[in-house]
């Protein structure tokens, strides 16, 4: 059983776009190459393959006699002392050779001396959070896909993966929360058969027509409705009876509309605030809330009416 995972197969799992996974990988996902060794950003594999180069290089056998010692030297050329002139080039050769080849020796040694000091400042050389794409469409292209066909530990993408759901779940919890509060402190009353004073927490009271949040006619049920909300506090729906109890497919057929008539107000203000005050709502969130009394089920607004002040009401600060 394999203990990794293809980049690409985690695209597919995570639902994620290519360049979300370069940000995991920046966040501590480790990409390994197709022999399981850690994969280091481009600029400094780009280093460490360079300085293999120049190793290799700097090892080459024409340059073994400029790594002798004086004395050795010395000893080789008196060892050609008297000696026919074949002896002598096989003994000197090399050495006029690799002085001949001396500034390319140096410079290579320059190199790698500033290669190694640079890579010696680097803590972690397979670490890419520092490393950023480059601007360049084509080479961005290509470290994303040297990403995708990267393999990844298994235990370390479940981490990262546990990890942002976790984020993600509070993050979505702070959002509600945050809509949950602006909706229970915003007081909102009513100015006069066509007009809704609103006044978030902190902030300008502002007035709107039935018109401006969504309401077309100020004859509508619904917009009649809601100004009944607001000025009694509360809405009932009536009995959701069953149907086999004598008159009751009556009361039902009340229970249904008055049901659907506050799931159209709920909808236009959710929609009228979001555009208003750019609260981004939950999906299926309601701004009302059931009475515990049952039956018949009454429901209220969560935001605060000036007739009916709950006792869960938040008093603006002077």
């Amino acid at each position: 059983m394999t203990n990794y995972i293809l980049g690409k197969e985690l695209l597919e799992s995570w639902k994620i776009k290519p360049f979300e996974l370069f940000h995991h990988v920046k966040d501590g996902l480790q990409p390994h190459n197709k022999f399981g060794k850690p994969q280091s950003p481009p600029d400094i594999a780009l280093k460490l393959n360079r300085l293999n180069d120049l190793r290799k290089e700097s090892n080459l056998s024409i340059f073994d006699c400029l790594r002798l010692s004086p004395e050795e030297l010395k000893s080789r050329f008196e060892s050609c002392r008297d000696k026919d002139d074949s002896f002598k080039l096989a003994v000197l050769g090399p050495i006029i050779e690799s002085e001949r080849r001396k500034p390319r020796y140096e410079q290579i040694t320059r190199e790698i001396e500033i290669l190694e000091n640079d890579l010696a400042k680097i803590e972690n050389k397979y670490s890419w959070r520092d490393y950023e794409l480059p601007e360049d469409t084509s080479r961005a292209e290509w470290v994303i896909n040297s990403l995708l066909n990267a393999y990844y530990k298994l235990p370390e993408a479940a981490e990262i993966e546990k990890k942002y759901s976790i984020e993600g779940l509070q993050a979505k919890q702070g959002e509600e929360s945050k809509c949950e509060e602006f909706v229970r402190k915003l007081r909102v009353w009513v100015e006069c058969d066509t007009d809704i004073n609103l006044k978030p927490f902190k902030r300008q009271k502002r007035t709107f027509s039935h018109a401006a949040m969504g309401f077309h006619y100020r004859t509508s049920d619904q917009w009649k409705a809601l100004l009944e909300i607001i000025n009694d506090g509360k809405f009932g729906c009536g009995e959701a009876a069953n149907l086999g109890r004598g008159k009751t497919r009556d009361r039902v057929k009340f229970y249904d509309q008055s049901q659907k008539l506050l799931q159209i107000i709920n909808k236009k203000i959710l929609a009228f605030l979001t555009k208003t005050y750019k609260i981004e709502f939950p999906k299926k969130y309601k701004i009302f809330e059931q009475l515990p009394e049952d039956p018949p089920r009454v429901y209220r607004p969560k935001f605060q009416t000036d007739k009916h002040q709950r006792e869960d009401n938040l008093e603006e600060a002077d």
